[in-house]
């Protein structure tokens, strides 16, 4: 029963905590509007400068994943397979896809050009953070 509890409550608090955008300390990228997000994130800009850029999503279902598309792409999970089978027939492919926010970290930091989002309390110092949100 306290598992279950505790687990209710983490669920609960992770659902509202702010979500960070993030970039590798080293990237010219600064901050991004949430217009520019949206571009990235329905890859309908893919550079920024002469960088590629590279968003990072979290899997479907997932808390973080679920205010960043209410947030910023202002979709739910259905609009999105919608918009994204259309792409799929113009030759677009979706985001790519981290199992959990660790790896979202980890590939920001060693891929250029890389694009994700992740709880705030598990930033470092490796890490810019160019938007937030709730």
């Amino acid at each position: 029963m306290r598992n279950i509890l505790f687990a209710s409550l983490v669920a609960y608090t992770s659902a509202y905590a702010d979500i960070a955008v993030i970039v590798a300390k080293t990237s010219p990228i600064t901050s991004l509007s949430k217009k520019q997000l949206q571009e990235i994130y329905l890859k309908k800009q893919q550079f920024f400068n002469e960088i590629k850029l590279m968003p990072i999503n979290l899997q479907a279902g997932s808390g973080a994943r679920n205010s960043f598309e209410r947030a910023i792409l202002k979709m739910d999970e259905i609009e999105l397979g919608e918009y994204w089978n259309e792409k799929h027939y113009n030759g677009v492919n979706p985001p790519m896809v981290q199992k959990t926010q660790e790896a979202v970290k980890a590939m920001v930091k060693k891929a250029p050009g890389s694009i994700g989002y992740i709880d705030e309390s598990l930033l470092d110092d490796t890490l810019r953070v160019v938007a937030t949100f709730k």
